[in-house]
């Protein structure tokens, strides 16, 4: 066999083996796009998970810090997530009767103070109103609503405390990343 043989039939085999190459390039591009696709969704699913906000309504009771002749009860709103929530909505319940929505705060906050007034105990009100779009940070609290009561009055210590939980708070947030959630304070 000559060289020019020996030449054609090694391009012949070349030739042949031209598709098989391609196809093997094509296989492993697309195998690297998958593994590619699958390590972006896990490192977003992780990152959704490392800044989930998780908000909690704990009631909390102690002296009050300028008049050590009251208690103040307080419901209070916390970030127990590692995330930031967005407050997008929220609506506060007394018993049954919707009190006010985030649409108008300020009446809200109106008609919780009333609320408050209206239990012969009460002495001082405090309610925080978020707005719409607040944001609380993770590790964060806050006062949603709170009033100080004798600390002379044992005896209605325990009324006091089942008036404050007769209130009721529905919120809606989302994360950073819009996944929503939402949270109610009723028991």
């Amino acid at each position: 066999m000559d060289t020019s043989s020996a030449h054609l039939i090694w391009q012949a085999l070349l030739d042949n083996l031209e598709p098989f190459h391609l196809d093997m390039e094509m296989t492993i591009a697309a195998i690297a796009a998958i593994i590619a696709f699958q390590q972006f969704a896990a490192n977003r699913t992780h990152n959704e998970l490392s800044v989930q906000p998780f908000l909690t309504t704990p009631v909390r009771y102690h002296l009050h810090p300028e008049d050590e002749h009251f208690y103040r009860l307080v419901l209070r709103l916390k970030n127990q997530g590692h995330g930031t929530a967005l407050i997008t909505n929220y609506t506060v319940y007394f018993e049954d009767q919707k009190l006010g929505s985030a649409k108008d705060s300020k009446a809200l906050s109106r008609a919780i103070g009333a609320k408050i007034q209206e239990h012969g105990n009460a002495f001082y009100v405090e309610n925080f109103v978020a707005t719409r779009n607040s944001a609380i940070r993770a590790g964060e609290e806050t006062v949603l609503i709170s009033f100080s009561v004798p600390h002379d009055n044992k005896d209605g210590f325990d009324e006091d405390l089942k008036y404050l939980e007769k209130f009721r708070v529905e919120i809606e947030y989302k994360s950073l990343y819009d996944k929503k959630y939402s949270h109610s304070t009723k028991h």
